[in-house]
């Protein structure tokens, strides 16, 4: 239980920060480097190394398949939502 909470908080994180200021049309460089998405607790190496995941084509499916299941997700909430009133 713990564990998956933590595993969830983790990606819920890094889904932030890349929400933050992840542009695809700026270059690598120009976002580890940029003050949109720099802070202190992250070690270079690891952002880094992170930006260059979210260019990967294994990235961009993993992102419109998770956009589609929270906003399939969502979908059914607020039906269910609306039912109730």
């Amino acid at each position: 239980m713990i564990k998956s909470d933590l595993n969830e908080k983790w990606r819920q994180w890094k889904g932030d920060l890349k929400a933050a200021g992840f542009d695809s049309s700026k270059t690598i460089d120009e976002i580890v480097y940029g003050i949109e998405l720099r802070d202190a607790r992250i070690d270079e190496v690891q952002f880094r190394e992170l930006v260059e995941y979210w260019f990967t084509d294994k990235a961009k499916v993993s992102l419109s398949h998770t956009y589609y299941k929270s906003y399939t997700i969502m979908r059914i909430i607020m039906t269910n939502i609306l039912y109730q009133l």
